[in-house]
């Protein structure tokens, strides 16, 4: 063979290059944070011993009224008006005779007064599914001159008393019932038999783990983790799904009903245009005051978009950590990137929520979430567990696993072993020529005081 060995030998004699892999393996796509691990690193995790958790709320001691129609102007100075309420849930009234509503000063004497103008319930109408009152100006000098429209909240308080007269109204309070279901998720993994035993580049790489039992396991418990996020989320309590049990027997499949869900029916909703911008935590200090929120620390969770948006806005963010909620320290020492805005004296923690972004899920351009974001409050409850004797101290987002008498399932494992020589003398799972593993976890999200929670949203 005449010429020089160049690349034309190469070509020939390929099988004996040595192929040039890098040492180390790289991994595309990271981990993220989500709402299990927001949840669990503030430490609000704890055992329930049903499938379902029912808590009892105590609704407010004070109440106002929402006008149904349109109330027409008085007829002159100290002259009665006529306010329409609806029954409430229950066929009650938050109104009653002798009740003093307060009329906002834009509607009385000519919008001249800041002054609320009071008006006792001097007569009742009963019209069935609604009730007309009428209110007398408590002075003859109070006109209420101006309509005032229908959907208008009224503050109410308790009427004044002549000497000698009859008692006064007796009143009630509202109590709610909330029960939380449990979610089931599973998770598997499979290896077929001489797999194990086959020696692979990433056995030696830096990054890597020698044999794919323990890449395959670990994917599956990626997997779990990540469900159990996205039910905490989005999950819904299904009543149209049934899988058939080892008895054959047809069984409603289990889930909760995530936190968006929950936002939806009972939290307040706060929309933003363009850029998040400092007036909108003007408007969230102004919400949390309307529902009685007393932390001074709450959790900011958002997507991408509105997370840049935040920060292209001009906002100085404080950079020194100085104490903060169990939430705000445990993210630091797991190494969870946040930051923290102080405004009206309430210190959010800012959370960039990586899974809002994943362009697998909820990074996709099918749907809105990285502009999205949720605001909770760092606030507790007391709530007494329906069926047991248990009173507890709650997050207002916890999230609570199955566990009991001796059946934990929080995180449970097992091998499902088969003729492969990975485990000597084990007991066989199958006869098949393979291994594998079975991950579950039960689950509830107990949400309290949602109605002190906020769902933001661009306004379009």
């Amino acid at each position: 063979m005449a010429g020089p060995m160049d690349v034309g030998l190469d070509t020939i004699y390929n099988f004996q290059l040595e192929p040039q892999i890098m040492g180390e393996l790289i991994k595309l796509y990271g981990r993220g944070t989500g709402l299990h691990e927001i949840i669990t690193f503030g430490g609000n995790v704890i055992d329930i011993a049903s499938n379902q958790y029912t808590v009892h709320s105590q609704g407010s001691m004070l109440n106002y009224i929402v006008t149904q129609a349109q109330v027409a102007a008085s007829a002159g100075a100290g002259q009665p008006i006529t306010i329409r309420v609806a029954d409430d849930a229950n066929g009650d009234q938050l109104l009653q005779e002798n009740d003093v509503v307060l009329i906002p000063g834009e509607y009385v004497n000519a919008a001249v007064s800041t002054s609320p103008c009071k008006v006792q319930v001097t007569g009742v109408t009963d019209n069935g599914a609604t009730v007309d009152f009428e209110c007398t100006p408590l002075l003859a000098t109070d006109d209420v001159d101006t309509v005032i429209p229908a959907n208008t909240p009224l503050q109410v308080t308790l009427g004044n008393y002549a000497p000698g007269t009859n008692g006064g109204n007796e009143r009630k309070m509202g109590w709610y019932q909330d029960t939380f279901y449990t979610a089931i998720k599973k998770a598997a993994f499979a290896l077929g038999g001489s797999t194990q035993s086959t020696k692979r580049y990433q056995d030696t790489m830096k990054n890597g783990m020698p044999g794919m039992f323990s890449i395959s396991s670990i994917i599956a418990d990626f997997n779990l983790d990540a469900a159990i996020s996205d039910e905490l989320l989005v999950g819904v309590v299904p009543d149209n799904v049934t899988q058939v049990d080892f008895n054959g027997v047809a069984r409603t499949v289990r889930g909760t009903k995530g936190l968006w869900p929950h936002l939806v029916d009972d939290g307040m909703l706060q929309e933003y245009i363009e850029d998040y911008a400092i007036s909108d935590f003007d408007d969230v200090s102004e919400g949390f005051e309307s529902q009685g929120v007393l932390s001074k620390f709450a959790t900011f969770c958002m997507g991408s978009d509105l997370y840049r948006g935040l920060e292209n806005s001009g906002l100085e963010f404080i950079t020194e950590f100085s104490g903060g909620t169990d939430l705000m320290k445990n993210m630091g020492e797991m190494g969870i990137e946040f930051r923290r805005i102080k405004k009206n004296g309430i210190d959010f923690a800012i959370v960039k929520l990586d899974t809002f972004s994943n362009p697998f899920t909820y990074g996709l351009s099918s749907y809105n979430w990285k502009k999205f974001g949720f605001i909770v409050p760092s606030e507790y409850a007391m709530v007494r567990n329906v069926g047991g004797n248990d009173t507890v101290e709650l997050s207002n987002l916890t999230l609570g696993y199955k566990n009991y008498n001796g059946e934990n399932r929080r995180r449970v494992f097992g091998y499902v072993t088969g003729m492969t020589g990975r485990q000597q003398n084990a007991q066989l799972s199958t006869r098949f020529d393979a291994d594998g593993g079975e991950f579950l976890s039960e689950f509830a999200l107990i949400a309290t005081k949602v109605n002190q929670m906020i769902r933001v949203q661009p306004a379009s």
